[in-house]
C-alpha cells in the first residue's frame, strides 16, 4: 500500500519521499505527535501527526525556532482534544504552558547568542523573528551545542 499524506497547507494528497517515510516511521516509533516536512505538491511545510496519519487539527500560525539544545526544529501551537500544547517538529519536545517555552527561549539565547537572531522581544516577551535571519552556519552551530541532558519530551 502506498502512503499518502494530506498537506496541511494546500490540502492535496502527495506521496512522501523515502527519506520522509523514514522520518515518519522513526517519529511514530518515538511517540511524536507533530512533525513538519515539505509537501511534495506545494513545497511548503506541512504539519503531520505520525500517530494518526493526519494533519493535526487547529494549528496556530506562530512558529518559533526550538529552544532545546542541539535542536534546530520549529515549535508550533497545536490544539488537541486532550488539550493544547506547543510542540517541536524535530525533537518532539512539548510545552503545555507558553511561559515555560518562553523561559527556555530566554535560557537558550543567553547561552548561545547566535540563537537570539531567531527571536525578537515584544513587550518583554519573546516572539519569532519576522523573517529567517539565522546565520548561514546556524544548523552546524546548533548541532555542536552540548546536550542539555533532559530526556523528557514534556518540558513544561
Amino acid at each position: 500500500m502506498v502512503l499518502k499524506v494530506k498537506c496541511s497547507e494546500c490540502g492535496k494528497d502527495f506521496t512522501p519521499t523515502d527519506e520522509q517515510k523514514k522520518f515518519i516511521e522513526e517519529s511514530k516509533s518515538r511517540g511524536m505527535e507533530l512533525i513538519i516536512f515539505e509537501c511534495g505538491s506545494c513545497h511548503r511545510s506541512t504539519f503531520y501527526n505520525p500517530q494518526t496519519g493526519r494533519p493535526p487539527p487547529d494549528m496556530k500560525g506562530v512558529v518559533y525556532r526550538c529552544p532545546v539544545s542541539q535542536c534546530s526544529g520549529k515549535v508550533s501551537y497545536i490544539k488537541y482534544e486532550e488539550g493544547p500544547f506547543w510542540g517541536c517538529d524535530e525533537c518532539g519536545s512539548m510545552w503545555y504552558d507558553k511561559e515555560n517555552l518562553l523561559k527556555e527561549i530566554d535560557a537558550i539565547v543567553n547561552r548561545f547568542t547566535y540563537r537570539r537572531k531567531c527571536y525578537k522581544k515584544v513587550r518583554g516577551k519573546w516572539e519569532p523573528a519576522d523573517s529567517p535571519v539565522e546565520p548561514d552556519d546556524y544548523y552546524e552551530m546548533v548541532a555542536e551545542e552540548p546536550d542539555d541532558g533532559t530526556k523528557d519530551f514534556v518540558r513544561g
